[in-house]
């Protein structure tokens, strides 16, 4: 009874040992993001980011109206 304790007691251990050393690491990688963002992208919280994100994406779309527009420009008045 005492081994089974004890294996069960070891068992766990290894088991908080490993679910540290996971969380250590995804703590590394989270702050490396936060400093590639930061660094990247002057941005350092999840709302800015979103900001960001939402701010090129309107960009983006507003480019792509523009280029089809331009587009439509040439095939309307030059003979292809």
């Amino acid at each position: 009874m005492n081994k089974d304790i004890l294996g069960e007691l070891s068992k766990v251990d290894r088991e908080i040992k490993s679910a540290t050393a996971e969380k250590n690491q995804a703590e590394g990688a989270r702050k490396s993001i936060i400093t590639n963002m930061e660094k990247s992208y002057s941005v350092t919280t999840m709302p800015q980011a979103k900001q960001y994100v939402d701010d090129k994406d309107k960009e983006l779309a507003d480019l792509a109206q523009e280029i089809d527009s331009k587009f439509k420009d040439l095939q309307e008045n030059y003979s292809w």
